[in-house]
């Protein structure tokens, strides 16, 4: 059992790609928020990911390949495109 539970913090550290849908908590979100309300909460994420992102510049790139990977990664766990 421990093993098991290592393997899923591995995962969730894992910061090469991003999270996954089983490591996002699930709840009554998609059921009791409008659309609108979804649209902002997902707005809202990827903004805070893209301005993350941002904050540090490697080189010449604002984004590394890497964090836009994981801006991608987030968008589609979401249902929406990357900004």
């Amino acid at each position: 059992m421990a093993d098991r539970a290592q393997g899923s913090a591995d995962r969730r550290n894992d910061r090469r790609h991003g999270p996954t849908r089983r490591d996002v908590p699930r709840d009554d979100r998609d059921r009791t928020a409008t659309p609108e309300e979804l649209d902002d909460y997902k707005r809202f994420v990827l903004n805070v990911a893209d301005k993350v992102a941002n904050a540090h510049r490697e080189g010449e790139e604002s984004v590394s390949a890497d964090e836009r990977a994981a801006i991608e990664a987030i968008a589609a766990n979401l249902g929406t495109a990357a900004p």
